[in-house]
């Protein structure tokens, strides 16, 4: 089974996050596939058939800026 990662994290902590979680996906035998938020297009998230979005928020709730384009 092929998971799909994708992080957004403005100090780091849900980049931690979303690399455990891949670490634990690994040792129980999962394909990962981990990716910045805003390197994903609508249309690859449309062709990902398992997908686990993590991300923090800053300021007053707003997304990192590296997942602003998502």
């Amino acid at each position: 089974m092929k998971i799909n990662i994708l992080w957004a994290s403005m100090w780091g902590n849900a980049e931690d996050v979303a690399n455990n979680f891949k670490d634990i996906a690994e040792t129980k035998g999962h394909d990962v596939d981990m990716q910045e938020l805003n390197d994903v297009s609508m249309d690859a998230l449309a062709l990902m058939k398992d997908a686990v979005i993590v991300t923090s928020t800053t300021g007053q709730g707003d997304l990192p800026s590296n997942g602003e384009r998502f």
